[in-house]
């Protein structure tokens, strides 16, 4: 599947087009900026939850 351009994931999204940035981790357009912006994308949020087959605690080290 190819990659989403920014003003493509900014409406799947639900956001402003503004608030479109890279995935640090795979370079996916994800919502970085704004109420709601984090500099992963949601399938790298997933992958990162998920330690040898246990979730990863939610705290922040």
């Amino acid at each position: 599947m190819p990659t989403p351009t920014p003003a493509s994931a900014a409406r799947a999204l639900g956001c402003a087009l503004n608030q479109i940035g890279w995935c640090i981790r795979c370079r996916t357009p994800c919502q970085r900026y704004g109420g709601g912006g984090n500099p992963l994308c949601k399938d790298c949020q997933r992958e990162k939850t998920v330690v040898n087959g246990r979730k990863k605690s939610s705290a922040v080290s």
